[in-house]
Order: C-alpha cells, then sequence, then structure tokens
C-alpha cells in the first residue's frame, strides 16, 4: 500500500471514529470542545469529559494516539473544506447534531472516493 494510500485510510479510520464518538446526540455538545456529566467544560481528552463538540472529539481521538503525521490538521482541513463559512467550531455550534452528522458523512464518503480512487492508479 502506498504511504499516500495508507495515511488517506489512517484518515477514514479517524473520522469514523470520531463520528461514532458523537453519534448519540447525548454525547455532542456546542460551545465547548468537552463537557463532563455536570455541564461544565473540561479538557477533550479528560476521563471527566461525557460530550464533544466535533473537534472535542476529533481531539479526543486522535491526541492520545501520538501519531507521526498531525491528522488533526488533515482532518479538520477536509471538514473546514466541507463547511461554508470555512469554521468548523462555528459549525458545530450554529447547527443541529444531524447537520454535524451530515457533515461527517460527506467528509467520510469523499475521502473514502479519493482513497478508491488511489487504488486505480498506478
Amino acid at each position: 500500500m502506498s504511504d499516500l494510500k495508507s495515511n488517506l485510510s489512517q484518515q477514514l479510520e479517524l473520522l469514523t471514529q470520531i463520528k461514532a464518538k458523537i453519534e448519540n446526540p447525548k454525547h455532542w455538545t456546542q460551545y465547548s470542545a468537552a463537557k463532563n456529566k455536570s455541564g461544565k467544560p473540561c479538557d477533550s481528552t479528560s476521563e471527566d469529559a461525557v460530550c464533544w463538540c466535533i473537534l472535542g472529539a476529533m481531539y479526543a481521538v486522535v491526541l492520545p494516539l501520538h501519531l507521526d503525521i498531525d491528522f488533526n490538521y488533515l482532518i479538520y482541513m477536509r471538514l473546514e473544506a466541507q463547511v461554508p463559512d470555512g469554521s468548523v467550531s462555528s459549525f458545530n455550534d450554529k447547527h443541529t447534531h444531524e447537520e454535524v452528522m451530515e457533515l461527517l458523512s460527506k467528509t467520510i464518503t469523499e475521502l473514502n472516493y479519493e482513497i478508491k480512487l488511489q487504488g486505480t492508479r498506478p
């Protein structure tokens, strides 16, 4: 597998985990990266976190892995490309859970397509 295809596949796996982390509306929040069970803001990687915004979920999934490549940046750029005003955080805070899930689904679908294209190249 080429390095690029491997990188894309890892991005896909991480995006899928991010989506799964906030798929239940009870585990999604707005106006804070993460909140604890009392509804107070906390670090997205904290064991006390019970709900996350889209970016908080990204940090919670990616940061503990200590990867060599900055997947936070790569994934953020993919999400940002799908957002009309370019602000992923603002999109999360101004849209419904369903719309945030649609953003993640669309980003995952486009990344799947890109991976398939890589498979057809020599």
